[in-house]
């Protein structure tokens, strides 16, 4: 049985930024597990850990050397290694030589159709230790890479995301020697940069995780995280409230801190009177703070997190309520002075600030906003009511960006557009739009509540990626910094929630028209119009794969089309069930037949719906074919009445029943007949057919196997 140990590295920097840690422990367990993977090894567990001082890896059940293996080595063409009568060559003998075996342990073996001699021998597996020492620097090195940036430091060419101090790394009770630039792989460790700062020394890795607990480090994130939400929560109980712990500032603050104090501050309730969205963007954007609430309500104390012990927290309290009282007096500033000003006194200014360089101003932007909503309010039928405040709300959205507020806090934009409304007395639908309208900002953000919001935003991000595309700016596989990639996202969840008429080709086609004093022709503007709907079908279908849908069925239903982005996702949702039904294999096979017959001869085009040929069918002439164009006709008008009236059950069923008629018809009648028009009649009947079969998705790419797009 192979021996086995536990390992251990610890990458000991300075302060890394808190956004580079978890990204970084996530490549580091993936580069570890290629890096045994490839030299046949298999740890029984590994897992991560990490501070803003350290990334660690811990394994355990680390095989302590390869397994030896068997290979064949293969030397000189069979008629070089022996003469005519078999006898052993020169060649033969110095190829023995050279493995270190007998002559006699030469054997023949055929590689295709040559014959060669061959050697067997047992290569002896390399140990764990020596492979580590000899490839953990390239792991380090590779580690670096996946940082958004990296830095070098003293007279060293290694690069990483910050200085590399220590490096402790065992396999059992071993050093594994090596070096990364001129920091030296030991033993040593280093606790609290303040409280125990060492050095440590380690004898095994199980001991590790206990030494740094002594000395002020909790090194697993879980257990740091647990006890800065428990203290947080404990501290906000005692002053009535209940912290807000948002998770991406939970981790944010997670990875600032190696041995977290918690402490609740206050703040003059006078602040209270500012909008609660705006004291909990300082609290937590500028401050890292936890804001503390009670049924909804802020209250004026907030949570901070303190990297160290209990000594003298009193003044580390004290010196944040006096840096967090000087935040809220500037954003009081701000907000009086906003109010003081008004909205539509910000109008004048939109013409002076670029909203994208090359595409115009923000009033230029503007105008563009009130033609699309335009356009969207008589697509979607909208009451004159309905038009008249969504016009409204396109004039005011973009104003609160000249705001002080929302320069000094971006990420207020809409919200403090909003508000402001609301206190000049704009309607609330009007209000909330303007509120709403860069929703939905992330995938997991809500989408706006209000039909005048949704039709708002969806024209905010049709604009922005017509504008950005007609200046030529492209997201590209490692770049996105315009946001493309996140504004299609939103864009593509709005039209699967909204009428599922609406065009996705058509409304760029609108967009892009506004956007063509960017554009030098029409022909350049076509070209970006087939840019963006495949920029935006291939978001489409990473949404859909990021939903559990099979590549091929994703394939599928692309394939008929991505116009109609709420159609796309229906009829992926009804070829699914299709696949499960008891008729969805008689379908599939139906369709298969079919499409084999017309791939070699397509008939000649007949115009015409797919309704208004259904019901030429059983019109046109010829004998051999006209039970199954009957057929054809009745059961395909039964299928598509029951595919619009979303009856999937009833539209399988007429397929189904068709399919044993169509057999019979294919078994005793030759398709591709000598007299054209005889083919052609017969072609016309498979492909109506397969039309009505391929209502919700090319079922080819389901059935012949043909590759995905």
């Amino acid at each position: 049985m192979t021996e086995e140990a536990a390992f251990l590295l610890e990458i000991g920097c300075e302060e890394l930024p808190a956004t580079y840690v978890p990204p970084a422990l996530k490549e580091l367990l993936r580069l570890f597990k290629a890096l045994l993977q490839e030299e046949g090894l298999q740890a029984r567990s590994l897992q991560t850990a990490g501070t803003p001082r350290r990334l660690v890896l811990y394994g355990q059940g680390v095989p302590l050397r390869q397994e030896d293996r068997e290979e064949w080595v293969r030397g000189p063409a069979a008629h070089v290694a022996f003469d005519g009568e078999g006898r052993p060559t020169g060649a033969a003998l110095g190829f023995a030589r050279r493995e270190g075996v007998a002559v006699e342990d030469l054997v023949v073996r055929e590689v295709g159709s040559q014959r060669y001699a061959f050697v067997k021998k047992v290569r002896r597996g390399e140990t764990t230790l020596n492979i580590l020492s000899r490839r953990l620097p390239r792991l380090m090195a590779d580690l670096a890479e996946s940082f958004p940036r990296t830095m070098r430091w003293g007279d060293g060419d290694v690069r990483f995301a910050r200085p590399v101090r220590w490096i402790l790394a065992l396999l059992g009770e071993e050093v594994i020697p090596f070096s990364f630039g001129s920091v030296r792989s030991d033993r040593l460790t280093y606790g609290h940069r303040f409280l125990a700062p060492g050095p440590f020394a380690i004898q095994e890795p199980e001991e590790y995780f206990r030494t740094l607990d002594a000395a002020y480090v909790v090194v697993d994130p879980k257990e740091r995280q647990q006890l800065m939400a428990a203290g947080a929560q404990t501290l906000a109980a005692q002053v009535g409230g209940k912290a807000q712990l948002p998770p991406e500032l939970l981790e944010e603050v997670l990875y600032l801190v190696e041995f977290p104090q918690p402490f609740v501050g206050s703040f003059s309730p006078e602040f209270l009177r500012l909008p609660a969205r705006v004291l909990e963007t300082v609290m937590r954007k500028q401050q890292r703070y936890f804001p503390v609430e009670r049924e909804g309500q802020l209250l004026p104390y907030f949570i901070g997190v303190r990297n160290g012990g209990r000594q003298g927290l009193e003044t580390v309290r004290k010196g944040n309520e006096r840096v967090l009282e000087t935040r809220f007096r500037d954003a009081a500033f701000f907000y009086d002075a906003d109010i003081q000003k008004g909205l539509w006194a910000l109008e004048e200014g939109l013409s002076q600030v670029t909203f994208l360089e090359g595409a115009g101003t923000l009033a230029d932007q503007r105008q563009r906003l009130e033609r699309l909503v335009g356009y969207l309010g008589a697509e979607l039928s909208l009451s004159d009511e309905e038009r008249a405040l969504l016009l409204r709300a396109a004039r005011l959205a973009k104003l609160d960006l000249l705001t002080q507020m929302v320069r000094e806090f971006p990420e207020l934009a809409g919200y403090m557009g909003g508000h402001y409304a609301r206190l000049e007395g704009e309607r609330e639908e009007v209000a909330l739009a303007v509120e709403e309208h860069y929703l939905p900002r992330t995938g997991q953000d809500e989408l706006p509540r209000s039909l005048v919001g949704r039709v708002l935003s969806l024209a905010d991000k049709l604009d922005y990626l017509a504008a950005g595309f007609a200046t030529g700016r492209r997201p590209t596989a490692t770049q996105d910094p315009f946001g493309f990639r996140r504004q299609a996202g939103s864009l593509l969840r709005l039209l699967r929630e909204m009428d599922p008429a609406l065009d996705l080709e058509e409304l760029l086609s609108v967009a892009l028209e506004g956007a063509y004093p960017f554009l030098p022709s029409p022909e350049v503007q076509k070209e970006v119009l087939g840019d963006l709907m495949a920029f935006l079908e291939g978001r489409l279908r990473q949404q859909m794969l990021d939903e559990g849908y099979p590549a091929a069925l994703v394939g599928a239903v692309l394939a008929k089309g991505a116009r109609r982005v709420a159609d796309v996702w229906r009829r992926a949702e009804e070829l699914s069930r299709l696949l499960a039904l008891p008729e969805g294999e008689e379908v599939l096979a139906l369709h298969r037949r079919a499409h084999q017959l017309l791939k070699g001869a397509p008939p000649e085009g007949e115009g015409g719906s797919l309704e208004e040929r259904l019901e030429r069918l059983p019109r046109l002439f010829d004998e051999a074919s006209e039970e199954i164009r009957q057929a054809v006709s009745r059961e395909g008008m039964k299928a598509l009445r029951a595919y619009r009236e979303g009856d999937l059950e009833g539209w399988a069923r007429a397929l189904r029943d068709l399919k044993p008629r169509m057999d019979a018809f294919l078994d005793g009648v030759r398709v591709l007949d000598e007299d054209p028009a005889k083919r052609q009649v017969r072609l016309l009947t498979l492909q109506t057919v397969t039309d009505v079969a391929e209502l919700l998705g090319d079922l080819a790419v389901l059935t012949s196997g043909e590759p995905v797009r």
